[in-house]
Parts: structure tokens; C-alpha cells; sequence
């Protein structure tokens, strides 16, 4: 124990917006609110395209260790475009 439980990890304003797109989305799919759902679904997608536009996917690395299943499993979704080897670690993590 201490220090470590104390410890927060920083999220930079985009990985916060990413952070909050995956958690709406989610809950829509929980609720079957899939009007919502597809609207917060095309948000997340013109975020995934503009990060891939400027070659920038790798702000979701240090998603793939977040403490929420959902946000792991759509940050290491998208990361597979990045680095194949790692998504698939994590995708392989939560199926267990």
C-alpha cells in the first residue's frame, strides 16, 4: 500500500474526450438507447479518423491499461492500426 494508491494516471484533453466518447457510448448499448448510441458512434469514428489523419493513434497506448474493460476493448480496437502486437496483447487480456 502508500504512495501507489494515490497515484492517479494524467490523461491528456484528448485521451479524456476519447475516455468520455467510449464511456457514452457504452452506456447506450447498456440502456438500447441505439438512436443515441450511433450519433456518439459517428463522434468517436470522426475523432479515430482525425487522429489517424494526423498520424496519431499512439495516444491510445496508454489507454490500453485503463480500468474500465470498454475503454480498453475500443483503444486497443483502434490501436491494432498502430501496433499489432500490442492491441492483440490487450484484446487478449480481456477476453480472460
Amino acid at each position: 500500500m502508500g504512495l501507489d494508491i494515490l497515484k492517479k494516471r494524467s490523461y491528456s484533453e484528448e485521451q479524456h474526450k476519447f475516455i468520455k466518447l467510449c464511456l457514452a457510448h457504452h452506456k447506450t448499448k447498456l440502456e438500447g438507447d441505439y438512436v443515441s448510441g450511433n450519433k456518439i458512434m459517428k463522434r468517436k469514428l470522426d475523432f479515430i479518423k482525425d487522429l489517424m489523419n494526423d498520424k496519431r493513434l499512439n495516444i491510445l497506448k496508454p489507454l490500453l491499461k485503463h480500468k474500465e474493460p470498454s475503454i480498453r476493448y475500443a483503444s486497443a480496437t483502434y490501436f491494432l492500426m498502430e501496433e499489432e502486437k500490442t492491441a492483440l496483447l490487450a484484446l487478449e487480456k480481456l477476453e480472460k
